[in-house]
């Protein structure tokens, strides 16, 4: 037998070895625990990222359907303006035709020169031609509006402020297509020789010039115009009332 105090020590040994094992156990238990929770964590922090990804994709959905509903704004407003658009450009178009004669409506405007149409705004001074035959006249010409026939019949009436008769002449005239300034289709006349009575006397003195234009088949229109006569100093009469 061995002595009664040495007996414990292996117990003691085996105790402590147990105690160690079950310390060693408890540790890895713990480890376990540890990496469990921090499993965990990466999960719950998956999970958070997923969250946000989500709300991050539902944000986008919600950018992207403002943007689809910003483009239909635009697309309406934009239709909105083209038919705003349509609407202001029929109604000007309709204006223009009745003021232009193009919607079935006649008419002329009266004006000068000799080669092409200018037009007699106002009162321009005008100069008196001295005809061949003797007599003066001034350069007339005109824009016809909504006539079909290339043929015309002109009236033209002038009449010298202060003198006691006018002058009417007639003439069936042969017209010829073209735009205006405006673009707008006329039918054009010019270089007809307007004769004025009592011309010698006229210088310096109001003319006026009344325009009666119509078409065989049937339609007609007026324009009055002024102008101030002038005439060459060697040409007035020195007898004049």
């Amino acid at each position: 037998m061995l002595p009664p105090s040495r007996a414990p020590w292996p117990l003691d040994a085996q105790r402590r070895a147990e105690v160690a094992l079950v310390a060693r156990r408890s540790a890895g238990v713990a480890l376990v625990a540890q990496r469990c929770a921090e499993v965990a964590l990466v999960a719950r922090r998956s999970a958070g990222v997923a969250l946000v990804a989500r709300r991050s994709a539902g944000v986008a959905l919600v950018a992207r359907r403002s943007a689809g509903v910003a483009l239909v704004a635009r697309r309406s407003a934009g239709v909105v303006l083209v038919a705003a658009a349509a609407a202001l450009l029929a109604c000007g178009s309709s204006s223009e035709g009745r003021e232009a004669g193009t919607s079935g409506a006649q008419r002329v405007v009266l004006g000068t020169g000799e080669a092409e149409f200018e037009s007699m705004d106002g009162e321009p001074r005008i100069r008196l031609v001295h005809g061949a035959q003797g007599g003066f006249h001034v350069w007339a010409s005109f824009l016809a509006y909504g006539f079909a026939s290339q043929a015309l019949d002109l009236t033209l009436t002038t009449l010298v402020e202060g003198a006691s008769e006018n002058l009417v002449m007639h003439a069936r005239l042969t017209t010829r297509e073209l735009l205006d300034v405006d673009g707008t289709p006329a039918r054009s006349f010019a270089g007809f020789p307007g004769q004025v009575r009592d011309a010698r006397c006229a210088d310096g003195r109001r003319v006026e010039l009344q325009l009666h234009l119509s078409e065989p088949g049937g339609g007609a229109a007026d324009d009055v115009r002024h102008c101030i006569a002038e005439l060459d100093e060697e040409l007035r009469s020195t007898e004049c009332p």
